[in-house]
């Protein structure tokens, strides 16, 4: 947009809060069990802390753990609630905070990790530290679905030649 191009933003997901959070409140309420806290999305800070204020609970929960934010967004919307991760990731992707993250631990063997994230994702967060020796416990704390907004507009944008780049 700032070099002069229309661009239309089209989500091809809808991010939505789950069913039922009673297994979330159970994490929170087990934090002292595990030394990370790990966030793959500011999606999945956004409605972890949620829960959190809904248990009457604020940063200071967090104490006594670690916190890894998979990219710049995460850690941002981590800041916003007054926690600064311990761990960004220099690649944005679950592969390279599964190597940064062993790397930063001397001993991963035996620890205990809380992912909080999407009801649906890869595993390739889990599984990469899990064969480390790595107790991962995977948080669903939102669910994702395909979107179908504004999916008429678009196809319509396309058949008529008026898009030129898809990313």
């Amino acid at each position: 947009a700032e070099q002069g191009a229309r661009v239309i933003q089209f989500p091809t997901i809808d991010v939505r809060p789950l069913a039922e959070y009673a297994p979330v409140r159970e994490a929170i309420g087990g934090l002292g069990q595990y030394q990370w806290l790990l966030f793959t999305s500011a999606n999945g800070v956004r409605y972890f802390w949620e829960q959190l204020e809904v248990l009457g609970l604020d940063a200071r929960a967090l104490g006594g753990l670690k916190v890894a934010a998979v990219g710049s967004a995460t850690a941002k919307a981590l800041r916003a609630k007054g926690i600064i991760p311990d761990f960004i990731p220099e690649s944005y992707v679950a592969e390279s905070m599964a190597a940064g993250l062993l790397a930063k631990c001397a001993k991963p063997e035996g620890m205990r990790m809380l992912l909080a994230r999407a009801s649906k994702a890869r595993d390739v967060l889990p599984d990469e530290l899990a064969k480390h020796g790595v107790r991962v416990d995977v948080l669903p704390v939102y669910e994702t679905h395909v979107s179908d907004a504004r999916k008429e507009e678009i196809q319509g944008l396309i058949e008529e030649g008026r898009v030129d780049c898809i990313t």
